[in-house]
């Protein structure tokens, strides 16, 4: 529980199309928009469209502590390997990272409404 109010702005993706190899990296501008100090766990998420199998809406892959005093704006960079976007494949034995397009998701908590979202791709 915190006593003041965090506003998200600007995220960016160092890159939208990725090997299996490379790491997601994202950027996204934090600001205490309260009157005292506080701290704030910027989460990342990761959701898939068109996986073929069936997956969570949205996985929770980063995240970060920061604090901010009154006022103060901070980037905060979150990296997640591609490869944690793999699945198991249970007939090939083992880890798949499907080339497809996933969309990366930075918020206050998983429901958060006004959560950023950027699309990304693995090739």
């Amino acid at each position: 529980m915190s006593y003041t109010t965090f506003d998200y702005a600007g995220l960016e993706l160092a890159r939208t199309e990725l090997n299996a190899s490379d790491a997601l990296e994202a950027t996204v501008e934090v600001t205490n928009a309260g009157a005292v100090p506080g701290k704030e766990i910027v989460q990342r998420y990761v959701g898939t469209e068109g996986s073929k199998v069936e997956r969570a809406p949205k996985e929770l892959k980063a995240f970060a502590l920061v604090a901010l005093g009154p006022g103060e704006t901070r980037a905060v960079r979150l990296s997640v390997p591609v490869a944690d976007l793999a699945y198991y494949d249970a007939a090939a034995s083992g880890w798949v990272v499907e080339p497809i397009a996933y969309t990366a998701i930075v918020g206050r908590h998983s429901m958060d409404p006004n959560a950023l979202r950027a699309t990304f791709r693995v090739i």
